[in-house]
């Protein structure tokens, strides 16, 4: 139902058979139940999924336009994100709760430890109770004895705590270094600070240690080189500053992730559509069934392809053969790909092929010749393989004027179907 569930079963077979079970005007993914992983049942009550008009104004949940949707906890204005109220009982409220970034209500539990249902490090207490818990984002419930969680800068990199990206990607600060200017150990700007403990790094992800961090989310450039623009790279998701690899997601993280190996990364490599992909795998551009060049030519028809496994199909007209150049080559009016007289990107003559239905002669000796003669209507030879189907193509005196067929005056070609006017 969603990224943050646990198991991929489904929970109900009311999640997903199209019906308001419950009867509380919301139906499968829209209903509070079925978002909580539970069955359609009724169990999700809030002030927008409970049966009642809490604000009197004749409409109740789903049918009351002020419901943003079935967790809200007003049914006046506002909804589960400013209500003051933790609607899906995790624990965190309003903008403590991660689901008011991500979905802009709350909808249950996630997969980080201080939000996940479940009490990590055996205390007894939970997610939101637990004290090791600095906020839903913590990826850890341990005791602030956690070098994560302790105040101070356990491995010298001048980031503390969760301003450690250490403590982001995992659970201790380890000073393993990264590729931001901020976090990579030297002196970039030359005026004698590194990294945290120089004032014009905004944070440990800015990648640019020599003037303070500016709104690059909307300026249309890659600031911080990592191939994704404004609001296709990931830093804009969390703050207003391009600063710089992400090194949790694949197509983000400046590594050739394929194997084997393609010779690209990340925003340069065909198989990241966004820098959220989970892996950078894609087809060939030989075995993509795309003309990813746009001549016309596709995967193996096209002349820069030797095997399916090549991952260059960028020649264009590339002009080594006649029938990749750009030019109508045997002045038909058509070019390239869209020529007869081409079978692949390497074919070097452009000429059209003579078939029996393009010579100019009756060659099944019925009185009509190429295009006029049916046969030609379903292939490249005069054979009668489409005779007696027409009036005008039966060898029969149909309105027994002594003539018949094309000898008829009556019959315009072989298609006609009437032999008497």
């Amino acid at each position: 139902l969603d990224a943050w569930m646990d198991v991929e079963d489904d929970p109900s077979a009311s999640c997903e058979d199209g019906s308001d079970n419950d009867g509380d005007t919301w139906t499968d993914g829209d209903d509070p139940d079925c978002r909580l992983g539970l069955a359609e049942t009724g169990g999700a009550a809030f002030a927008c999924s409970n049966g009642d008009d809490d604000d009197g104004d004749g409409l109740a949940d789903g049918d009351d336009l002020d419901c943003v949707d079935g967790f809200d906890s007003v049914e006046g204005d506002g909804s589960s994100c400013d209500d003051q109220a933790d609607d899906d009982g995790d624990g965190w409220i309003d903008d403590d709760d991660p689901d008011c970034a991500l979905y802009g209500e709350e909808i249950g539990f996630t997969y980080v430890e201080c939000n996940d249902g479940e009490d990590q490090d055996a205390d007894s207490d939970i997610d939101a109770d637990d004290s090791g818990c600095r906020d839903a984002a913590d990826p850890a419930e341990t005791s602030n004895t956690n070098s994560c969680r302790n105040s101070k800068d356990d491995d010298g990199d001048a980031w503390v705590d969760t301003d450690d990206p250490d403590c982001i990607l995992g659970n201790a600060e380890t000073s393993a270094a990264d590729p931001q200017e901020c976090h990579d150990g030297a002196d970039n700007d030359g005026d004698g600070q590194t990294d945290g403990d120089d004032p014009e790094c905004a944070d440990a992800w800015d990648n640019l240690e020599g003037t303070v961090a500016q709104d690059t989310c909307g300026n249309g450039d890659d600031d911080d080189g990592d191939g994704w623009i404004d609001s296709d790279d990931p830093d804009c998701g969390w703050s207003s500053t391009e600063v710089g690899y992400e090194t949790e997601f694949v197509c983000n993280n400046a590594q050739d992730d394929d194997s084997p190996t393609d010779g690209y990364a990340d925003a340069d490599d065909s198989g990241c559509e966004t820098a959220f992909d989970g892996d950078e795998y894609h087809d060939p551009e030989c075995a993509d069934g795309l003309d990813n060049d746009l001549d016309g030519w596709i995967d193996l028809d096209d002349p820069t392809c030797a095997d399916a496994a090549q991952d260059d199909e960028s020649d264009g007209f590339g002009g080594g053969s006649q029938c990749n150049n750009g030019g109508d080559d045997d002045s038909d009016g058509k070019v390239d790909s869209e020529d007869p007289g081409c079978e692949d990107g390497a074919d070097d003559d452009e000429t059209d092929p003579v078939y029996e239905c393009t010579d100019g002669a009756d060659n099944d000796l019925d009185g009509w010749t190429d295009s006029d003669d049916p046969d030609c209507g379903v292939g490249n030879d005069e054979d009668n393989s489409n005779h007696a189907v027409y009036a005008c193509n039966d060898a029969l005196d149909n309105d027994l004027d002594l003539l018949f067929d094309a000898d008829d005056p009556q019959c315009t070609d072989g298609y006609d179907d009437n032999e008497e006017f």
